[in-house]
């Protein structure tokens, strides 16, 4: 599976746990979906800095659901004030990626 084209949005906020629930929508769905993300390594000084395994489902049209592997870490050239996030599917494959930066505590991206 190659890399979707999709523009969207999406926050992310960290449980007491160390793992991340969110929301996200994109131009071709015309709802707000739920995302649950399980930590699977951090770094314990940057919250939100990790790799985690990631699952969602959509059920508008025709319902489907996905199981990816997420990897956040900082922006090059941005210190620590923005994010870069990339979500791929079990062979490893780059299926989403995006940008992000925490407002009150969530990372907010699109």
């Amino acid at each position: 599976m190659s890399k979707k084209e999709i523009f969207g949005s999406f926050y992310l906020g960290l449980t007491d746990s160390g793992n991340l629930l969110g929301e996200y929508t994109h131009k071709s769905i015309h709802r707000v979906f739920t995302e649950s993300v399980i930590v699977t390594s951090n770094d314990s000084l940057h919250p939100f800095i990790g790799n985690y395994h990631s699952s969602w489902i959509e059920t508008e049209n025709a319902p489907s659901s996905e199981n990816t592997h997420l990897t956040i870490r900082f922006k090059e050239d941005f210190s620590s004030t923005k994010y870069s996030l990339e979500w791929k599917n079990t062979n490893g494959d780059l299926i989403f990626e995006g940008d992000g930066f925490l407002v009150n505590g969530k990372l907010i991206g699109c």
